[in-house]
Protein backbone atom coordinates (compact mmCIF):
# COMPACT_ATOMS: atom_id res chain seq x y z
CA UNK A 1 0.00 0.00 0.00
CA UNK A 2 1.31 3.43 -0.89
CA UNK A 3 2.12 5.83 1.95
CA UNK A 4 -0.42 8.39 0.72
CA UNK A 5 -3.18 5.77 0.81
CA UNK A 6 -2.29 4.83 4.38
CA UNK A 7 -2.27 8.48 5.45
CA UNK A 8 -5.62 9.26 3.82
CA UNK A 9 -7.15 6.05 5.17
CA UNK A 10 -6.12 7.16 8.66
CA UNK A 11 -7.48 10.66 8.12
CA UNK A 12 -10.83 9.33 6.89
CA UNK A 13 -11.06 6.86 9.78
CA UNK A 14 -10.30 9.65 12.26
CA UNK A 15 -12.97 11.91 10.70
CA UNK A 16 -15.50 9.06 10.79
CA UNK A 17 -14.81 8.42 14.48
CA UNK A 18 -15.07 12.13 15.35
CA UNK A 19 -18.33 12.45 13.38
CA UNK A 20 -19.81 9.40 15.10
CA UNK A 21 -18.81 10.71 18.52
CA UNK A 22 -20.30 14.14 17.72
CA UNK A 23 -23.63 12.62 16.68
CA UNK A 24 -23.62 10.44 19.80
CA UNK A 25 -22.94 13.42 22.05
CA UNK A 26 -25.74 15.41 20.40
CA UNK A 27 -28.16 12.50 20.95
CA UNK A 28 -27.10 12.17 24.59
CA UNK A 29 -27.60 15.90 25.17
CA UNK A 30 -31.03 15.90 23.52
CA UNK A 31 -32.29 12.80 25.30
CA UNK A 32 -30.93 13.91 28.66
CA UNK A 33 -32.82 17.19 28.39
CA UNK A 34 -35.96 15.81 26.70
CA UNK A 35 -36.78 12.83 28.91
CA UNK A 36 -37.83 14.89 31.98
CA UNK A 37 -40.03 17.06 29.76
CA UNK A 38 -41.65 14.02 28.14
CA UNK A 39 -42.43 12.60 31.60
CA UNK A 40 -43.93 15.91 32.70
CA UNK A 41 -46.00 16.57 29.56
CA UNK A 42 -46.84 12.98 28.63
CA UNK A 43 -45.54 10.99 25.70
CA UNK A 44 -48.76 11.04 23.63
CA UNK A 45 -49.26 14.78 24.07
CA UNK A 46 -45.59 15.41 23.30
CA UNK A 47 -45.63 13.39 20.07
CA UNK A 48 -49.10 14.37 18.80
CA UNK A 49 -49.35 17.89 20.21
CA UNK A 50 -49.83 20.60 17.61
CA UNK A 51 -48.39 23.59 19.51
CA UNK A 52 -44.84 24.44 20.54
CA UNK A 53 -44.52 27.24 23.09
CA UNK A 54 -41.56 26.44 25.35
CA UNK A 55 -41.95 29.64 27.42
CA UNK A 56 -45.46 28.54 28.38
CA UNK A 57 -44.32 24.90 28.76
CA UNK A 58 -46.49 23.65 25.89
CA UNK A 59 -44.59 21.04 23.91
CA UNK A 60 -45.92 19.26 20.84
CA UNK A 61 -43.68 18.08 18.05
CA UNK A 62 -46.16 16.62 15.56
CA UNK A 63 -45.74 19.50 13.03
CA UNK A 64 -41.95 19.04 13.22
CA UNK A 65 -42.30 15.31 12.55
CA UNK A 66 -44.55 15.94 9.53
CA UNK A 67 -42.12 18.63 8.30
CA UNK A 68 -39.27 16.12 8.53
CA UNK A 69 -41.25 13.66 6.41
CA UNK A 70 -41.94 16.37 3.82
CA UNK A 71 -38.26 17.34 3.61
CA UNK A 72 -37.23 13.69 3.34
CA UNK A 73 -39.79 13.06 0.59
CA UNK A 74 -38.60 16.13 -1.32
CA UNK A 75 -34.96 15.02 -1.03
CA UNK A 76 -35.86 11.56 -2.32
CA UNK A 77 -37.98 13.10 -5.09
CA UNK A 78 -34.98 15.16 -6.26
CA UNK A 79 -32.09 12.83 -5.41
CA UNK A 80 -33.26 9.45 -6.67
CA UNK A 81 -34.01 10.52 -10.27
CA UNK A 82 -30.76 12.50 -10.39
CA UNK A 83 -28.76 9.49 -9.18
CA UNK A 84 -30.48 7.00 -11.47
CA UNK A 85 -30.15 9.26 -14.51
CA UNK A 86 -26.47 9.89 -13.71
CA UNK A 87 -25.86 6.14 -13.47
CA UNK A 88 -27.66 5.56 -16.78
CA UNK A 89 -25.59 8.28 -18.44
CA UNK A 90 -22.32 6.88 -17.11
CA UNK A 91 -23.13 3.30 -18.04
CA UNK A 92 -24.74 3.89 -21.44
CA UNK A 93 -24.04 7.27 -22.98
CA UNK A 94 -20.77 8.58 -21.55
CA UNK A 95 -17.87 8.41 -24.05
CA UNK A 96 -15.36 5.71 -23.14
CA UNK A 97 -12.46 8.16 -23.14
CA UNK A 98 -14.21 10.36 -20.61
CA UNK A 99 -15.48 7.42 -18.54
CA UNK A 100 -12.07 5.75 -18.24
CA UNK A 101 -9.96 8.88 -17.78
CA UNK A 102 -8.98 9.98 -14.33
CA UNK A 103 -9.88 13.48 -13.26
CA UNK A 104 -6.79 15.69 -12.78
CA UNK A 105 -8.32 17.11 -9.61
CA UNK A 106 -8.20 13.71 -7.89
CA UNK A 107 -4.69 12.66 -8.90
CA UNK A 108 -2.37 13.48 -6.03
Amino acid sequence: MVLKEIIFKGIFAFCAIISTLAVGMICLFLFRNAIPTIYEVGFIHFIFGMDWYPMEEIFGIFPMIIGSFYVTALAIFIGVPMGVLSAIYLSSFCPKGLKNSSCPLWSF
